[in-house]
């Protein structure tokens, strides 16, 4: 009986390490492609006071000060690279405006595109965009928040974008925060960022919720959200450790009756 106790302890304690590691891996996973600091956006244009860029719970924000469209970009200190065929585009936004962000590739930077218009593109007229509405490319939120998550190659990656090999390398992205000055203007991004592992909702996780506009507090869901990769990912280790644990609780029940 010690004996089986040890190798139940040990099964037990293996699939616990193996259950945290793909929840770390799964976590790890997701390449962010902004950045929370405002401090690492650069407002397009001469006049950087046309934009106000904010950071607050976990999000970043931008509201433009002059009921135009000015955008802020951002170039990654490090390229992505990714096979749009496996990788997902993950995103969770409130528009209290109007915004677009386009992605840059190949040899296209935030600031240098010009002339180059096959080598970056917007995802945003593919993106499930629940109760907000398109504008052209541009999403026309009024408060919606959007939310899910659909494969890169699904997105509209115009041909100047790949690489030989068949990925893409995405260098920055700028965002635009479209409409009336100030608040009603905010886009506010608590996520935009890339999945290796191939899971995808397909926009089947877009929330068609309506939040007043610039604000990061509570809204609303009117639809099932379905979990991320990385809570699937839990509930699957979570469910492999309870199985094991039932399992030790039969043999021992059996070993009990046997004697």
């Amino acid at each position: 009986m010690t004996n089986l106790k040890k190798v139940l302890s040990a099964m037990l304690s293996a699939t616990v390490l193996v259950a945290s590691g793909a929840m770390m891996a799964s976590a790890e996973d997701a390449k962010s492609l902004v950045s929370f600091d405002p401090a690492d956006w650069v407002v397009s244009g001469e006049d950087p006071s046309v934009m106000e860029i904010e950071a607050a719970d976990g999000a970043i924000s931008f509201s433009n000060t002059n009921g135009q469209w000015p955008a802020a970009s951002y170039l990654f200190d490090e390229p992505i690279t990714v096979d749009p065929d496996t990788a997902v585009l993950n995103y969770d936004m409130t528009i209290g405006g109007s915004t677009n962000f386009n992605l840059f590739c190949n040899t296209t930077t935030p600031d240098d595109f010009t002339g180059k218009e096959s080598e970056y593109f917007s995802p945003t007229a593919k993106l499930d965009i629940g109760s907000a509405t398109l504008n052209d490319q541009d999403i026309v939120g009024n408060g919606a928040t959007i939310k899910g998550s659909m494969k890169l190659s699904e997105l509209g990656i115009k041909d100047g974008c790949y690489n030989e090999d068949g990925t893409i390398t995405i260098n920055g992205i700028n965002i635009f925060s479209i409409g009336k000055a100030g608040d009603d203007s905010k886009v506010t991004v608590r996520e935009l960022s890339i999945s290796t592992d191939g899971s995808a909702n397909n926009g089947g996780n877009s929330d068609n919720t309506t939040a007043a506009a610039g604000n990061n507090g509570t809204t609303t869901t009117t639809k099932k959200t379905n979990p991320s990769t990385g809570e699937s990912t839990a509930m699957v280790a979570s469910g492999v450790v309870l199985a094991v644990v039932a399992a030790g609780a039969v043999v021992l029940t059996a070993k009990k009756k046997n004697h």
